[in-house]
């Protein structure tokens, strides 16, 4: 969290599955322009002032070795997310962003646009997206 989360107008959020092979090793796809989603996602909160990213324990963990191709090379193979884990990712994300105060957001996202399906239950709506690469 940075800066008032709780004040009035729309916060910068970035809800994130921890991938520890990507994130914390640097194995597989990293977004263009170097640097970890993670990291882009707290530039741009900084440069706000005001933001949050909640890191998520990634439910479907995968060895080191499984992001290793059998060349040698790294690949990270990207599956679209269950849609079970997707609603316990959103549930979860919510609740933390509900009891951090937020109620308006911004979405730091490298996905195409989505469907939130449940924000309004928690009373959180998002009111644009922000693209991070």
């Amino acid at each position: 969290v940075k800066g008032d989360v709780s004040a009035p107008g729309p916060v910068l959020v970035r809800v994130h599955a921890v991938n520890a092979a990507a994130d914390l090793v640097g194995v597989g796809l990293q977004p263009a322009g170097g640097g970890t989603l993670i990291q882009k996602s707290m530039q741009s909160i900084a440069d706000e002032g005001r933001g949050v990213i909640v890191l998520i324990r990634d439910l479907r963990p995968k060895a080191i070795s499984e992001w290793i191709g059998r060349d040698g090379e790294a690949t990270a193979p990207r599956k679209r997310a269950t849609d079970e884990r997707r609603r316990v990712e959103i549930g979860i994300g919510s609740q933390i962003l509900l009891d951090l105060g937020v109620r308006d957001m911004v979405l730091l996202t490298n996905s195409p646009s989505s469907v939130y399906v449940g924000l309004e239950g928690y009373g959180l709506k998002i009111v644009g997206t922000r693209r991070i690469d």
